[in-house]
């Protein structure tokens, strides 16, 4: 069974906790903001409809709505550079853009794990006859 982790102050590797002591902790962090808004209840595109309407109801019990989504936390600062650069905010390549090419070159990402959407779409392509180029950045060690 899965445990919480706790990097305590000056500490400089995390240690297991109890999860009613996560939980103390937690709601130390939030009880000691000035208002609720100060807060951000960040939710993966991989969560569960059920476990993120749960954590929804507790962000809005708790007085806020703010919950950024990955779409906001992943792709903010990607849109804010596209629209002066091209003039739309977002990118331009659509799911169906992968059933009508012949190569695709994934840089940087395991799709399987980080865009579980996009598999669909990489599994229909390979029907089709697509190579499939994967390259992994990797920082070189000096």
């Amino acid at each position: 069974m899965a445990e919480p982790v706790y990097l305590p102050k000056g500490g400089t590797h995390y240690q297991p906790i109890s999860w009613d002591d996560a939980f103390k902790k937690i709601a130390e962090h939030l009880n000691a903001l000035e208002t609720p808004d100060q807060a951000a209840f960040y939710t993966s595109g991989r969560t569960s409809n059920e476990a993120s309407f749960l954590y929804q109801l507790f962000a809005k019990e708790f007085g806020t709505n703010n919950m950024p989504d990955c779409s906001n936390m992943c792709h903010e600062t990607s849109g804010t550079a596209l629209l002066p650069t091209i003039g739309i905010g977002k990118g331009t390549v659509k799911l169906n853009d992968f059933y009508d090419t012949d190569v695709i070159v994934i840089i940087g990402q395991n799709p399987g794990t980080n865009a579980p959407r996009m598999m669909s779409a990489l599994e229909k392509g390979k029907k089709t006859g697509q190579k499939s180029l994967r390259l992994i950045l990797c920082q070189r060690p000096d």
